[in-house]
């Protein structure tokens, strides 16, 4: 919500105000009351006009607490950006003081780990990135494993789950060490800042006598074993490992950490003493390529496609679009980068980017919010329906008399618009026009004293 926005809300709030008392003035000028012609249409109006007036205030007023929102959060972003720069020029390293909310989501049980998995996986594109590059920042536990091994590209992939369900062990026992429960974000936060402020891989000395090279040689237990594949089998087939599968997936990963080591080499680079360590199994990668041979995997990749094609159809649908015909040469890309893990909202937008072309502004600002033309013009199409006495769905979204409704240079009223349909010849054939001739009929009869 911008600025410009918030106040064209305003002006269109205090414009549908001025209406009601512009019509209010003119019954009264009309010496408005029961039995004055005109009296019953001209109440109706201004019925109508204070439902507007009263549901484009609330609008403003719901935008005015967004706007406030984003306008407070946006200070406070910036505060402690600058408070974070500050001290990085010191060598510091700033933590936020902890707010009341969540000083006291501290003492609440943490939602469970397959939730939270599942909140993560649905989140946006820009929130998994961020958890990603935090998680990347904090380095390696003290075990000397990755936090996080996966790319940072905002795709919710094989090795953020596992990860996640890594660093939920880890809390766990320091809820139980502590007898405090640690929060999510918060601990997060910390692993980031101590990764960035002490790389793993390197440790001051002062003198020169170098440690002895090791190796390490890290084996699940049967629990952590099973969290991870249950994890990755998740991930992957949507489901936890039968008890057959996870007989076998324990026993391949014992074996290949059995036989994999971590070696640690250390030499002084400019004074500093470096470890260098090669080697090591990367658990999650291990069981993501096995779980992969499964066959339910490929006909589960079918049908996320099949899905995804049917979710593309309906957005094409929605905004007057044939996707076969009109997005041929492009679908099949579209289709395999999204049963590899790409996002469908990002095509359903560029279809909705194309299906803007030629309208006016305001209906692309829309479609910009992630909305159909078919939710845009769903009062028109309505109104329309209904006055033409068919069904909605047989008006089409590219018919000129329902794009008439919204142009570049306003936007009609409901009752602007019933005017408009009543001019078009397929009104003449309805029972609504037959009424409606019936009705001025017994009314110009009135008027003259021939009908009582």
């Amino acid at each position: 919500m911008t600025k410009q926005e918030l106040a064209q809300l305003e002006r269109d709030a205090r414009n549908a105000e001025t209406r009601v008392k512009n019509q209010k003035s003119s019954i009264e000028r009309a010496g408005g009351k029961p039995g004055v012609p005109g009296y019953s249409e001209a109440l109706i109006t201004l019925r109508r006009l204070g439902e507007e007036a009263i549901a484009v205030r609330l609008l403003f007023t719901n935008a005015q607490k967004v706007f406030d929102t984003q306008e407070k959060k946006a200070k406070n972003r910036t505060k402690v950006e600058k408070t974070q720069l500050e001290a990085a020029a010191k060598g510091e390293v700033y933590v936020p003081t902890p707010t009341k909310q969540e000083v006291a989501a501290s003492s609440q049980p943490r939602t469970p780990i397959e939730d939270y998995i599942k909140v993560v996986a649905g989140s946006s594109k820009d929130e998994i990135k961020n958890l990603q590059k935090l998680l990347k920042n904090a380095g390696k536990n003290y075990l000397g494993v990755p936090y996080y091994v996966g790319p940072v590209d905002g795709i919710f992939g094989s090795s953020l789950g596992p990860s996640l369900a890594r660093l939920e062990n880890e809390m766990q026992g320091l809820d139980l060490q502590t007898g405090k429960i640690q929060n999510r974000e918060d601990y997060f936060r910390q692993i980031a800042q101590q990764g960035l402020a002490q790389p793993p891989d390197e440790v001051a000395s002062s003198g020169t006598k170098l440690p002895v090279d090791s190796g390490q040689r890290i084996v699940f237990t049967p629990i952590q074993a099973k969290s991870l594949i249950n994890t990755v089998s998740n991930v992957e087939l949507g489901r936890d490992a039968t008890p057959d599968e996870l007989k076998k997936y324990t026993s391949d990963l014992k074996k290949a950490q059995s036989q994999s080591i971590t070696t640690t080499k250390y030499s002084m680079v400019n004074g500093v003493r470096v470890a260098d360590r090669t080697g090591g199994l990367d658990e999650t990668q291990f069981l993501t390529d096995i779980i992969q041979k499964n066959p339910e995997f490929a006909k589960r990749k079918q049908g996320k496609e099949q899905v995804a094609k049917q979710g593309l159809i309906q957005t094409a649908v929605a905004n007057g679009l044939d996707l076969d015909r009109t997005f041929s040469s492009q679908l099949p890309t579209w289709l395999n980068r999204i049963k590899n893990g790409e996002d469908p909202d990002i095509f359903k937008n560029l279809i909705r980017q194309t299906a803007k072309i030629g309208l006016p502004d305001k209906v692309n600002k829309l479609l910009d919010q992630g909305l159909d033309l078919d939710t845009v013009y769903a009062p028109y199409r309505n109104t329309m329906a209904s006055i033409l006495e068919i069904n909605p769905d047989s008006i089409s979204l590219s018919d000129s008399l329902l794009r008439s409704a919204i142009q570049s240079d306003k936007e009609m009223s409901i009752y602007d618009f019933q005017r408009e349909v009543k001019k078009d010849n397929r009104w003449q054939y309805t029972n609504n026009a037959k009424r409606d001739v019936a009705d001025v009929g017994s009314k110009i009869l009135k008027d003259f004293g021939f009908q009582g």
